[in-house]
């Protein structure tokens, strides 16, 4: 027989072929060619080496594009943080200039006590100045001159303050000055809200103020000025020498420039000429802006009596009005708002106002009666002067 793996002749009786060892106890299965066929694995198809080239490229593409990617996402990331923290900051400035200005808007009272210790002369605010301000916030500054009225206390005068300022603190001051200087500090120097005006003033004995006002006004440097305020208290200052002064320091209520009545000569004149020399006239403030009206009740008889009224504009008399009032009188306004034009005759008597906003003047009829009553009792009468008499007019 033959071996089944080398073909070897062997002898029938042999277990193991002596060429290749074959076990002839144990024959091998044989496998159908068949399966051995399908068994066998297919050679894979080797790709063309353009192909890879052109995959490879393709794959480097899309990794590039994807970092890319990453990398403007990761700066757009940035950018948004940094923006971000941008807009916190700028939030946080705003946030604080609100509550800057919030907090600049104070009292009176607070204004001065941070004036006193900003000031370029040191001063310490009396405790009746601080009482009066605390209870008069709405005097910082007052509406008009006519609001001050009651509150002035004609008889103090520097010499009075520089003793002892403590005494005065309860009483506003009438100081009738030149200015010397006058600066607005702007709400980024003080931290308030307002404008604060700072005056330094030197009336005709020498004598030395620095005032402070709430607010802008309309004076300038060599104007004289009649100022009514609230004495703060006393310091130390340097004059134009460079030696030192002692200053007395204001709380401004109200101001106005000194009025050069000598322009009232000139209708006062003319009243003498149409007249004669026997009529009077009466100074008074009708608007409370601070200047004195002229007003000349005045005439033969009831048929042509009138009351004039005239006022300085610009350092030059300004003729207002003139209203046919009977042979009247004339007597303070009990409201403060203007006087009146009291006409009575024979149980008969009619009361009018005459009033001045500032641009107009204006007479209405108050009351009028016919009970036999001709006395006129409810407020003071004007004081009148000759014509001839200018020393009201200074």
């Amino acid at each position: 027989m033959k071996c089944p793996n080398c073909n070897k002749e062997v002898t029938d009786d042999t277990k193991f072929c002596p060429e290749c060892g074959h076990n002839f106890s144990h024959p091998q299965q044989e496998t159908p060619v068949q399966q051995q066929e399908q068994s066998k694995p297919e050679k894979k198809k080797k790709k063309p080496l353009w192909l890879k080239i052109v995959i490879g490229v393709v794959c480097l593409f899309i990794l590039f594009s994807m970092l890319d990617s990453c990398s403007d996402s990761s700066d757009s990331s940035k950018s948004s943080k940094v923006k971000t923290a941008s807009s916190s900051s700028e939030i946080e400035e705003t946030t604080a200039t609100i509550k800057s200005n919030i907090s600049s808007s104070s009292t009176p009272i607070n204004i001065y006590n941070k004036l006193s210790k900003i000031s370029s002369i040191d001063f310490t605010i009396s405790d009746k100045a601080k009482t009066f301000i605390s209870e008069h916030p709405n005097l910082f500054p007052a509406k008009s001159i006519a609001d001050c009225n009651n509150y002035v206390n004609y008889g103090i005068e520097y010499k009075h303050l520089s003793k002892n300022i403590e005494n005065y603190g309860d009483s506003m001051v009438c100081v009738n000055a030149n200015i010397s200087g006058i600066r607005e500090l702007k709400p980024e120097e003080t931290g308030f809200k307002d404008i604060i005006t700072k005056i330094s003033l030197m009336d005709d004995n020498f004598n030395y103020f620095l005032v402070y006002y709430i607010g802008s006004i309309d004076l300038y440097e060599d104007d004289s000025v009649t100022i009514y305020g609230i004495p703060l208290g006393m310091g130390i200052g340097e004059n134009a020498m460079g030696g030192t002064v002692t200053v007395a320091t204001i709380a401004a209520s109200a101001m106005t420039k000194q009025v050069d009545y000598s322009a009232y000569k000139e209708p006062l004149e003319q009243l003498r000429n149409d007249y004669g020399s026997d009529r009077e006239y009466a100074l008074c403030d009708l608007n409370g802006d601070g200047v004195n009206e002229l007003l000349i009740s005045t005439g033969f008889d009831n048929s042509d009596w009138k009351v004039y009224v005239y006022t300085i504009n610009n350092g030059e008399f300004e003729a207002l009005n003139e209203f046919d009032t009977g042979a009247s009188l004339l007597y303070e306004a009990p409201d403060g708002n203007g006087v009146y034009s009291v006409y009575s005759h024979m149980g008969y008597m009619r009361i009018d106002r005459i009033s001045y906003d500032g641009v107009n003047v204006n007479m209405t009829t108050v009351s009028e009666t016919d009970n036999g009553d001709e006395e006129y009792t409810g407020s003071n009468q004007l004081t009148m002067y000759n014509i001839n008499d200018y020393s009201p007019l200074g």
